[in-house]
């Protein structure tokens, strides 16, 4: 196998290169929600975490139950965080399509002790926490997460 890198793929070089298969990882730009809040000095996504380019507190509630803030999830827990998951759906990495891995990432979070709070929907964010309301009463509050921004390093 030949891997190529640092050089500009063009139309001509692949055609002469006659790969089986071109992959092009261009990169995603992260989901900002539409949260009042949203943009704040406390508020960081997942790219940022993982790559270090942002550190976070000693306490962090991660919004969405995808695949990605699962990964952020053990990410975070293996550093020492205290992580608090929030999701809309009725459990979490429901984008994982198998139910074996899916199981799999459940199981890891309760292993790791990471609060699960399922059908929850994100509210305001302040620069001290979030509010939260719960499938029952989506416009009541019943939650407000302290949350400690940048107080210790990962």
């Amino acid at each position: 196998m030949i891997v190529e890198i640092n050089k500009e793929a063009t139309t001509k070089g692949v055609e002469e290169f006659s790969p089986d298969a071109v992959i092009v990882a261009v990169g995603s730009t992260p989901y900002v929600p539409d949260i009042p809040g949203a943009i704040g000095k406390n508020v960081v996504n997942c790219r940022e975490v993982l790559s270090g380019q942002k550190k976070v507190g000693g306490k962090v509630v991660m919004a969405g139950g995808g695949y990605v803030g699962c990964e952020t999830c053990f990410f975070l827990v293996h550093k020492g965080i205290d992580v608090t998951l929030v999701f809309r759906s009725f459990e979490p990495a429901p984008d994982v399509k198998h139910w074996m891995f899916r199981k799999y990432y459940q199981d890891k979070l309760k292993g790791y002790g990471v609060k699960v709070m399922p059908q929850i929907k994100s509210g305001k964010i302040t620069p001290t926490g979030i509010n939260l309301t719960d499938k029952e009463a989506w416009k009541q509050p019943i939650l407000f997460w302290l949350l400690e921004p940048h107080q210790t390093g990962i």
